[in-house]
């Protein structure tokens, strides 16, 4: 087996961690009107799509229901349909700037699937989906970007 080397989150390793905040991450990136600080790429009715701040590989994002809720079971139909819609406008967009060989696209349910929390009083952990091309670049610090038609 091959060992995932990602020496650029070294910063984000070795760095203090700030106090927890009183809202979650994902509550405050969704409240917060300075998207470029937060590496949001688009926000849509339902759903906002941000780059992971330290990506294990370039171009990985979230895309992130404003609803809190545990599981997909929480979401009605058209906010699931709008995870999907951002999830591919996003991959679209991915594509044509990274040219990725591929996508791993999935969701992590829960703390042992990767939806870790992030103050001990956080709600549930957000359904989010993820979209991460596979073995394309590292991922511009800029979202314009990645989806420039978002600014």
């Amino acid at each position: 087996m091959e060992s995932l080397h990602a020496p650029w989150r070294i910063q984000y390793i070795l760095a203090p961690k700030p106090p927890s905040a009183e809202a979650a991450l994902f509550t405050r990136i969704a409240q917060s009107n300075d998207d470029v600080a937060n590496y949001v790429l688009a926000r849509e009715r339902r759903c906002y799509a941000v780059l992971n701040a330290f990506p294990y590989n370039g171009g990985h994002l979230m895309v992130v229901p404003y609803k809190e809720t545990p599981d997909l079971d929480g979401l009605t139909d058209e906010e699931l349909a709008d995870l999907m819609k951002l999830t591919r406008r996003c991959q679209h967009a991915l594509t044509q700037v990274m040219k990725p060989d591929g996508f791993n696209i999935g969701v992590n349910l829960g703390r042992v699937a990767g939806a870790a929390k992030h103050a001990p009083h956080d709600p549930p952990g957000r359904s989010t989906r993820l979209a991460s091309p596979v073995r394309g670049p590292c991922a511009p610090r800029d979202p314009k970007t990645i989806i420039p038609d978002a600014y």
